[in-house]
């Protein structure tokens, strides 16, 4: 279990620094507006792949 929260940690810091350059590069050449629309895709994205791991987690409890 120790595993799995350091790989989940290291994948939310790593899209922590991916956000911040592609946020700065779409404020810089387009609009700041673009950045809130990234955001909120990024928000979408983190809701769907959380549904589908809390999904995975209850299916696997139930089979052992």
């Amino acid at each position: 279990s120790g595993s799995i929260i350091s790989i989940i940690n290291s994948f939310g810091f790593t899209g922590v620094i991916i956000f911040q350059y592609t946020a700065g590069y779409l404020s810089e050449n387009f609009s700041v507006d673009s950045v809130i629309y990234i955001g909120l895709a990024a928000l979408f994205l983190l809701a769907v792949f959380t549904s589908i791991l809390s999904s995975c987690h209850k299916f696997d409890r139930k089979v052992s």
